[in-house]
This record gives C-alpha cells, sequence and structure tokens, in this order.
C-alpha cells in the first residue's frame, strides 16, 4: 500500500450502538455524529508488516496476537477495518479507546505497521509509525448499511 491508499481509505468500527463508516472528509469540517464521550479512536491493524504481502492465514494470526495484546491493557476495544473505497481490500483491525497517540503509534510498531489512524471529534488522521508524516482531514461518519463483514482478512 501506498501513502495515498491509507490517506484515502475508509474505517469501518463494529461499536455496541451499531456499525459505523468513517470516510475522509473535507479538512476542518465533520459530518455524523462522534460517538461516545468525545474520547479518541485510534485504529490499529496487525496486517501486511512493514508493507509486505502477508497470506490470509498469517494476517488471522497476527491480529489474533494484536488483539490479545490490546485486551491484555484493559483499554476499551472494538472490532474494525480499514480498506479502499470498493472495500475490496479489507484489514481486520482493532479500534482502541484511551491510548495517547504515542502510545498507539508505539503498539503499531510493535506490530510492523507502516501508519495507524486517530479518530477524534474534531478530525481523522493517518499518522505514521515509521517517519514524521501525517496526514489530516475531517470525517464523515454514518451507519454502515450493507451486510459486508466489518473486517475479515483480505
Amino acid at each position: 500500500m501506498s501513502w495515498d491508499d491509507y490517506t484515502k481509505a475508509i474505517l469501518r468500527l463494529d461499536l455496541p450502538s451499531g456499525k459505523l463508516q468513517v470516510a475522509p472528509g473535507a479538512f476542518g469540517r465533520t459530518v455524523g455524529t462522534f460517538p461516545g464521550d468525545g474520547r479518541q479512536f485510534h485504529i490499529i491493524t496487525a496486517h501486511n508488516p512493514a508493507g509486505h504481502p502477508s497470506s490470509a492465514d498469517e494476517n488471522a494470526a497476527a491480529q489474533v496476537r494484536l488483539t490479545a495484546r490490546v485486551a491484555d491493557t484493559r483499554l476499551e476495544h472494538y472490532p474494525a477495518a480499514g480498506g479502499d473505497r470498493a472495500w475490496t481490500h479489507v484489514e481486520s483491525s482493532v479500534a482502541v479507546v484511551g491510548l495517547d497517540l504515542e502510545q498507539a503509534l508505539a503498539l503499531g510498531r510493535e506490530f510492523g505497521q507502516d501508519a495507524i489512524f486517530e479518530w477524534s471529534p474534531t478530525g481523522l488522521a493517518v499518522v505514521s509509525c515509521t517517519d514524521s508524516r501525517a496526514h489530516y482531514t475531517g470525517w464523515v461518519c454514518s451507519p454502515v448499511e450493507d451486510t459486508s463483514p466489518t473486517g475479515p482478512a483480505q
């Protein structure tokens, strides 16, 4: 994946209140309702470390390890996924509430990731785990209306 792919990615979160889709929007603008109590979400995957394609089995095993690692922290977390706009390339992820950016980046680096996502009431960001790049946008949040899964490995 290229940096541009990350900046155009769509996120889906499976929250107790229902499934939501979050897409990049115009900088400084938000459309929809931010869930919860205003604490930011960090969306992290364990798929395809260092940007190198891994098998479905390797990705699934890595994702299980990431989810267990997050569960050990006892932080609030939910199933999530990130994918392209056509939802043909999808990577299972976990949405974590309660991390600061440095903690989220450290977790991404631990699992060999190029970048993570940070979603807050005021913006959506793709933040590099490997260098100083960051891409900030607004966001558009809507309920997921189709029956596509939140995040199987592809």
